[in-house]
């Protein structure tokens, strides 16, 4: 016997299904453009980088939260 669905379940599914259609809905590669140590180094302001890493540590501090990215190169707090 099949369960009744919800408006919400139904409309999840169908945005599932939309975001499948349209590609890959779970990307397991991303173009890196830097490393962590290459952006601690020349970074500024008004430029977007693209970086790849492990996430180490997540500390939630009241409002604000901070995770710890590290590659190979080095680490980086967020």
């Amino acid at each position: 016997m099949a369960e009744e669905q919800n408006d919400q379940e139904i409309i999840r599914q169908q945005r599932r299904l939309d975001l499948l259609a349209a590609g890959e809905l779970y990307p397991a590669r991303v173009q890196r453009s830097s490393t962590i140590a290459e952006l601690l180094a020349r970074w500024t302001d008004s430029q977007t980088v693209t970086i790849v890493g492990r996430v180490r540590a997540i500390r939630s501090q009241g409002a604000s939260m901070f995770i710890v990215l590290e590659d190979e190169s080095g680490k980086l707090q967020c």
